[in-house]
């Protein structure tokens, strides 16, 4: 009777173990893809807020462009702006999309998250990219449209 006792006790520890790896395994992958998510929604989120900021420097160059007198190519507009470098961590890069609606698109190199912010514009807009943190936008009179670049 006593290795019965012996048995039960140690099947039951067993188990209680068996049962409590299971549990804390599960908490663990899903907390971790809870973090993942949580961090992709962040970068997501201050890539949306460097968009912003950029379009409206891109539209201010766009205005100074239009109230500028003189001739194109005397025309000179810079803009510097400091940016972050990264966004939670993760490098990213600027390009500013030339077609009939122009756009900037932002994305990470690491996560693989992008957005896109459209811009209301006069002047043309030339393909043109830059790298997180600060960024030059200027007016090519050679090409008579507002570019970006690295500062």
């Amino acid at each position: 009777m006593s290795e019965t006792r012996a048995l039960s006790t140690t099947l039951g520890y067993t188990l209680t173990l068996a049962i409590t790896a299971v549990l804390v395994s599960g908490l663990l992958i899903s907390g971790g893809s809870f973090v993942e998510d949580q961090r992709e929604r962040v970068i997501k989120s201050e890539l949306d807020v460097v968009g912003e900021q950029l379009t409206s420097h891109l539209n201010a160059a766009d205005r100074l462009n239009q109230s500028a007198e003189g001739s194109l190519t005397d025309r000179t507009i810079s803009i510097t702006q400091p940016f972050p470098a990264d966004v939670a961590g993760t490098p990213y890069r600027v390009t500013l999309v030339e077609q009939p609606d122009p756009y900037i698109r932002l994305e990470t190199s690491d996560a693989e998250i992008a957005t896109r912010v459209y811009l209301t514009n006069t002047t043309a807009m030339a393909q043109s990219r830059a790298s997180g943190g600060s960024v030059v936008i200027e007016y090519d009179a050679s090409q008579d449209a507002v570019v970006i670049d690295d500062a």
